[in-house]
């Protein structure tokens, strides 16, 4: 869309002046055509500058609005996708996540005392990595992560070279 040297306040004040005068001499006072205003006239007809101002602050709220709603709806949709819940009651339905739940309880948890929610951020943030990097897995033949995962990566490799 062509932007206008007009703002929305002077093309509403504009529209009042060609209230009061006959349209062709306000079109040739402020260099416009005369289509200009019948065409402001319909989409600010009548508006006044302030109504202007508030109009223009809704329609962003607005634009807001609909991303808010938007990006919610996507979530929606998103958790619709077959969740795996465990029913109530019944931890043995997930193994692996109960593991590790009672790890982190045991390990890091049940070890500390937090005073703070940050404090809880950054000692639980360095449990995890040592965790998931420097601590040996008994379901990954006592390797750490990060020992498994460089004799996975070294045997695909060979394993692509020699096809």
């Amino acid at each position: 869309m062509k932007k206008s040297r007009f703002t929305e306040e002077q093309i509403v004040a504009i529209l009042r002046e060609a209230d009061k005068a006959p349209v062709t001499e306000v079109a040739r006072k402020h260099r416009v055509s005369e289509q200009a205003i019948y065409t402001w006239r319909k989409r600010f007809g009548t508006l006044e500058p302030a109504d202007v101002k508030r109009l223009r602050q809704l329609e962003t709220e607005n634009a807001k609005l609909k991303k808010i709603v938007a990006e919610r709806d996507l979530e929606i949709e998103t958790m619709k996708i077959d969740t795996a819940l465990n029913d109530p009651g019944k931890p043995w339905q997930n193994g692996a996540d109960e593991s590790f739940n009672g790890k982190l309880r045991d390990e890091c948890l049940s070890l500390e005392w937090f005073r703070s929610r940050e404090e809880a951020r950054v000692i639980i943030e360095t449990w995890r990595r040592h965790y998931n990097h420097e601590r040996p897995h008994s379901s990954l033949k006592d390797l750490t992560p990060l020992e498994f995962k460089a004799r996975y990566d070294s045997i695909n490799q060979g394993a692509a070279l020699n096809p």
